[in-house]
């Protein structure tokens, strides 16, 4: 039913087989009925579970949501590996509404738990669930969509499933005759899901979010084609956080639990704390004191699970106020999920290789960027916790990112300061590059230099009318959420036709992306029919990125889309990866 057609069987039939006009015929026949899905995990030993989903009011897919994918990480599974949930005991799921996200502190510095992005459900400890969304009726179709499995970003520490919710993205792709299966899921953040320290590596508590997101992908594996989805065409995409998410899953390549990956700011080569037992000791001995289980080191994990939820929020709260939380929370070494530093697996070539789209925002580093004279832009350059800079390399920095206004970001505005000082502009410039856009550069030189992955670059260069944009921010980390999720349609007022059009266009890469492995129109059996003419703006090619020689890139812009070559500040990128063993890459 949901089949994409190749060329020539669409132009023949397009009148009695188009998707749109299947999509229209279920629509007049479909019941009210809510929609259900028959699911068998391995877990259930052989019993069938059933799925109850919901039609949501005013929108046309189906929705299911709320589905445990992993056992509670709770008591003795705190800060444990996650495993797939046990449906042994149950034979129904409710799948009528989003159920709590993980716990999580605010991404930009409260002092105590917030729920973002959790909805009315709230946070808890017990939190993998995932949700699954569809074209209407695709659960009973015996034709397989492709999958997009979608992570959120929120620096370790923030975020959750609901905030991706596809209330616009599955009717456009529907409407561009690219219909999907839409994944979201939670995973553990921030004291529960990235912790560090001795006493954590002797448990094996390293990455532990990253873990969450294998067993969601596992559990997509056993149990998404109940829902009309194709286990073998999944997508992993994400952003930020989301992103570095993904990029764990391409340097587990023995894993085989996706077959193409979108990666928005951020790459595989991202720095990492370091080796999870020598990061930040005293910090971590704090913590177990202030949940009185600093007695011997075997047994304060142990102790630790048994500790009240809130008594545990309450003392990591307390640790980052006492430790810098950067140097405390995020991706380590662990030996299981990261052997070695991203870097060093990328030029081992051990990675899935699997096509890729990887882009980075104008500015990424301007919501990040603090420093504000030439004192604290050093600090920052420095860095704390177990890596650090030289004073040459300091040094070097301080000239590779001169304390000119016009080369500083927000980039190519000049001379302008935005009420701030021209150190901020310097400051968010090296952020950003650090940060994202070096990553970003080496993941796709590598790969090309090994032969064996197409990769897709891109640079996202508008903001949306309705975000609030400080013009000192530019085209700030995260401006393209909403253009990536549909979020821009026709009939809303604070939405231009500029922003419709990018949204849609974003879309239709993405999707084309997601059905064949490249994000262009291709003729032959594989090509797809029914978007080409879905905005005002023509479609414009996507070359692969092809190597240090082309670095081909499509820009997106309000005005439309154009190829350029990814070859800003070279000097400044090719000196930071020479540094790669200080920024623990």
């Amino acid at each position: 039913m949901w089949a994409v057609r190749t060329a020539a069987i669409a132009i023949l039939s397009l009148g009695a087989a188009s998707p749109l006009r299947r999509q229209a015929q279920q629509k007049e026949s479909s019941s009210a009925s809510p929609p259900t899905a028959t699911i068998s995990p391995s877990s259930a030993n052989g019993k069938s579970i059933t799925v109850q989903g919901v039609i949501r009011p005013n929108e046309d897919f189906d929705s299911y949501m709320g589905i445990p994918f992993g056992q509670p990480p709770v008591d003795e599974l705190r800060w444990k590996p996650s495993q797939l949930f046990d449906y042994g005991t149950i034979d129904s799921v409710n799948g009528s509404d989003y159920r709590q996200a993980c716990i999580q502190l605010s991404l930009f510095g409260a002092d105590s738990p917030t729920p973002d992005n959790a909805g009315a459900a709230g946070t808890s400890e017990d939190c993998l669930f995932l949700n699954v969304f569809t074209p209407r009726g695709a659960s009973s179709s015996e034709d397989k969509l492709p999958v997009w499995v979608s992570i959120y970003g929120g620096g370790f520490l923030s975020g959750s499933a609901q905030a991706g919710d596809p209330v616009n993205l599955i009717p456009t792709a529907n409407e561009m005759g690219l219909p999907v299966v839409y994944v979201t899921f939670n995973y553990r953040l921030g004291g529960f899901g990235f912790v560090s320290g001795p006493q954590f590596a002797e448990s094996d508590s390293g990455n532990l979010g990253a873990s969450d997101v294998t067993t969601a992908l596992q559990w997509v594996q056993e149990n998404i084609e109940a829902f009309g989805g194709d286990p073998k065409r999944v997508t992993i995409q994400g952003q930020s956080a989301g992103a570095s998410q993904v990029s764990l899953q391409y340097l587990q390549p023995d894993l085989e639990l996706f077959q193409y990956g979108i990666i928005q700011s951020g790459a595989p080569s991202l720095s990492t704390l370091g080796p999870i037992a020598q990061v930040q000791p005293q910090a971590w001995n704090r913590f177990f004191e202030l949940l009185n289980c600093s007695d011997s080191r075997n047994d304060q994990v142990q102790c630790a699970q048994k500790v009240n939820t809130t008594v545990v929020v309450d003392a990591y709260t307390q640790l980052f106020k006492e430790f810098n939380r950067g140097n405390l929370i995020g991706q380590t070494i662990d030996g299981v999920i990261l052997p070695a530093t991203p870097y060093s697996l990328l030029g081992q070539g051990r990675y899935a290789h699997r096509p890729f789209i990887v882009g980075d925002v104008k500015d990424e580093g301007t919501v990040f960027a603090t420093a504000t004279n030439e004192s604290s832009f050093i600090s920052s350059i420095q860095g704390s916790g177990l890596f650090t800079r030289s004073n040459e390399t300091v040094q070097k920095l301080l000239e590779l990112y001169a304390d000119v206004p016009a080369e500083g970001s927000p980039f190519d505005t000049g001379d302008e300061l935005f009420n701030k000082t021209s150190t901020y502009k310097r400051a968010s410039a090296y952020s950003g590059d650090v940060t994202f856009q070096v990553a970003r550069r080496n993941w796709l030189d590598v790969t090309h230099s090994h032969g064996l992955v197409d990769s897709w670059n891109y640079e996202y260069s508008h903001v949306a009318a309705n975000v609030g944009a400080n013009p000192a921010q530019g085209v700030f980390h995260g401006a393209e959420l909403n253009i990536t999720r549909g979020r821009p349609t026709e009939g809303k007022p604070w939405w231009t036709e500029q922003d419709i059009n990018l949204s849609k266009a974003y879309l239709e890469y993405f999707l084309r992306f997601i059905y064949q492995g490249n994000p262009n129109q291709v003729a032959g059996d594989n090509a797809i029919i029914g978007s080409t003419n879905i905005t005002t703006d023509a479609f414009v090619p996507w070359p692969s990125y092809n190597g240090p020689e082309e670095r081909n890139t499509i820009l997106f812009e309000g005005a439309g889309r154009s190829v350029v070559k990814d070859d800003f500040r070279t000097e400044q990128f090719d000196y930071i990866n020479s540094q790669n063993t200080e920024y623990s890459r």
